[in-house]
């Protein structure tokens, strides 16, 4: 058992909660599988992108207590604080249990509607942001200026669904934030998303603001489109 897992056990948490991608599926399940055999009683709560979809959310990863389907900002405080008071939520929207009813017909919880509502990430439960490094030592910080997509017709992706943006005022303050912790790369496709005004608006933020006493210079680009050129 490795660091991570003692602490766990010895916090001894009445919920465990997992954000799942296929790129981390055998690390949480083997996590999974250890907190399961030495704290029975533990709750485990999933999440994350490989939970889009509630038909496919269960085949990715079966064994949770609950998961939550979607984008989560409406569903699992709630959930979380029914929990702690000993209660068991069943049947939620955008929520699948093992405690729910076998002819249950899933419902989906509704989306936030104004991104600008919930704070960017500080990442507080890690002493450095470094943390997040790939095995070749590449660091790339994700920012998210918007969430679903304006087209939102291809059947085949996870992005089609209502799209809604960030300002683009907050979206610089989280970059500014970030550089002054030594975070430099950012997927550009993220940071400028939205119309062209949009992007603008960031980038023109951006060049104003004060970076270790000089104006940092930001440039957002996409692909086959040229340094510096906002479409």
């Amino acid at each position: 058992m490795c660091i991570r897992d003692s602490a766990i056990v010895a916090a001894r948490p009445r919920m465990v909660g997992i954000s799942l991608h296929e790129t981390n599926r055998p690390l949480a399940r083997e996590l999974v599988r250890r907190v399961r055999e030495a704290l029975p009683d533990t709750l485990i709560l999933a999440g994350g992108y490989d939970c889009v979809y509630h038909e496919s959310g269960p085949e990715h990863f079966p064994d949770f207590d609950y998961m939550f389907i979607h984008e989560a900002d409406l569903t699992l405080g709630p959930v979380v604080e029914a929990l702690a008071r000993g209660e068991r939520p069943v049947d939620q929207p955008g929520v699948l249990s093992r405690w729910d009813s076998p002819d249950r017909v899933f419902k989906p919880a509704p989306l936030l509607p104004n991104l600008d509502t919930q704070p960017f990430p500080t990442y507080g439960w890690v002493d450095r942001l470094d943390t997040y490094l790939d095995y070749n030592g590449y660091w790339l910080t994700p920012i998210i200026a918007s969430r679903g997509c304006y087209w939102s017709r291809c059947r085949f992706c996870a992005e089609r669904f209502s799209w809604r943006k960030r300002a683009p005022g907050p979206v610089v303050d989280e970059l500014q934030w970030l550089m002054e912790r030594g975070a430099a790369a950012y997927p550009g496709a993220s940071v400028a998303g939205g119309s062209a005004t949009d992007r603008l608006d960031i980038v023109t933020s951006c060049n104003a603001v004060p970076y270790s006493g000089q104006t940092k210079s930001y440039e957002v680009t996409r692909a086959g489109q040229k340094e510096g050129e906002i479409p």
